[in-house]
């Protein structure tokens, strides 16, 4: 059959123009197509035939015209055959949302887990955006590919599974269904869970869902980002709302009105200064493991010197997090204190019992970092001979001797520094005794910075030799 137009009457020439031999002559070519056809061996034109029905039934499948696909399937066509590049009949029907042409080359025995590059119906049925199909009519295809056999558990190239297609889609419905059938808490390439898909398209109602059914919202991605970090960044305020239970933790740790997080005086050998191991990981980006040194109650010593298997006992999994952290941890040892770095005051400046704490607590902050930089060497000197190694324990043991007893000193000047608060009297009230009496303010800062350069020298004097 030609699908070419009639000629046009040449005998009224009155448009104004002739039959002057410019124009084609449509029927000699409408006649040549005929002979061409008539040339063709019966092989060669089963062929013909069957390359038109094949690209009939891709155009009847994508134009939702189910009499088409039904004429073209009865003509022998296999319900499976690839159409055009890797796209069968049902994977085009899953994906444009088409729920009786589904219904009709599934009832026709279609293979249900058929896939395009790992991209299966199931998955294509989820991602069917609502504006080329109902969510009404993708859910009919999916609770029907599942009760056929379809595999809700299976990923494609970048490891994505139905679910988290049917979240970042707000397939709310399709969400629910696929959540029992799936294994939910899996991880795309880039360390996304169906909770961040949620996320990232801010669909509300399945954010909402997956929190009440009490997915994992800790876990980061691989770029170190949680799923509050990731609604944060794209300023979708009303899924960080959901997350506002579970924020105050996170804002707790940073509270430097509490004056616990800067000194733990029940144990002065070791206080944790919690507040500097957050400053540290924040300036690391890496605030999203906090909780980790939270919950295994980490002292800021310990921290410090913390190697790569004392990471992963914590639960920190990820090695781009560890390197971040490491790295962070490496330069801090790089740069040794300077005595310069403590509290100088200016002769005849104002000093108070505040003062003076913070100086104790100064000195004492400069003494933990002395210790976990050798703890450090130590855990990382693995690359030295056992004499070498031997020298440096050797040298750790007596500056910790020095460390200690500068610590008992510490401890004393607290001690001292509460009594001293508690009897010092109102400012408004100037009395004889406070006009004649100058408490030596000087001589104890100087005590001070005294131990904090002594314990600096041994450090040196150990480094050199």
């Amino acid at each position: 059959m030609s699908r070419y137009a009639p000629p046009p009457d040449y005998s009224d020439n009155s448009d104004g123009f002739s039959d002057d031999g410019d124009f084609v002559n449509y029927q000699e070519r409408i006649q040549n197509h005929k002979d061409a056809e008539i040339k063709l061996s019966p092989e060669e034109l089963e062929k013909k035939n069957r390359e038109i029905a094949i690209n009939s039934l891709f155009n009847g499948v994508c134009y939702g015209n189910l009499n088409t696909v039904i004429e073209e399937l009865d003509k022998g066509i296999e319900v499976d055959i690839d159409l055009n590049s890797g796209w069968t009949a049902l994977l085009l029907a899953c994906s444009y949302g088409h729920t009786s042409i589904a219904k009709e080359i599934i009832h026709r025995g279609a293979n249900v887990n058929s896939h395009r590059d790992g991209f299966s119906a199931l998955m294509m049925a989820c991602n069917c955006p609502p504006y080329t199909a109902t969510y009404e009519n993708t859910l009919e295809i999916i609770k029907l590919l599942v009760e056929k056999g379809a595999n809700p558990k299976l990923t494609d190239r970048k490891r994505m599974s139905a679910i988290m297609f049917a979240s970042g889609n707000g397939h709310l419905e399709a969400v629910k269904f696929l959540y029992p059938l799936s294994e939910n808490e899996i991880r795309d390439n880039q360390g996304w869970t169906a909770l961040f898909w949620a996320i990232n398209s801010n669909h509300v109602n399945v954010v909402e869902y997956l929190w009440d059914e009490g997915v994992d919202f800790t876990k980061a991605d691989i770029r170190g980002h949680t799923p509050l970090d990731l609604a944060k960044l794209n300023d979708f305020q009303d899924i960080v709302k959901i997350f506002a239970v579970d924020e105050d933790i996170y804002v707790n740790y940073f509270d430097s009105s509490n004056s616990s997080n800067l000194l733990d005086v029940s144990d002065i050998k070791k206080p944790k200064f919690f507040n500097d191991i957050c400053n540290i990981l924040f300036a690391l980006r890496s605030e999203n493991v906090i909780k980790h040194f939270h919950d295994k109650n980490i002292s800021l010593v310990d921290f410090l010197s913390s190697n790569d298997d004392d990471l992963k006992n914590l639960g920190i999994l990820m090695p781009y997090q560890r390197r971040k952290i490491l790295n962070g941890l490496y330069k801090f040892h790089k740069h040794p204190y300077h005595p310069k770095s403590l509290l100088v005051v200016k002769l005849k400046d104002i000093y108070t019992n505040i003062d003076v704490a913070t100086q104790v607590v100064a000195s004492i902050k400069q003494f933990i970092a002395m210790e976990a930089s050798l703890n450090y060497i130590l855990k990382n000197s693995n690359n030295l001979d056992k004499k070498d190694i031997q020298n440096i324990k050797n040298s750790v043991a007596k500056i910790r001797r020095e460390i200690n007893s500068n610590q008992i000193i510490a401890k004393g000047f607290l001690s001292r520094a509460e009594d001293w608060d508690s009897k010092t009297q109102p400012a408004d009230l100037i009395t004889k005794k406070s006009t004649h009496y100058i408490f030596p303010w000087r001589k104890l800062v100087f005590l001070t910075t005294l131990s904090s350069l002594i314990a600096y020298r041994y450090i040196l004097r150990h480094k050199l030799t």
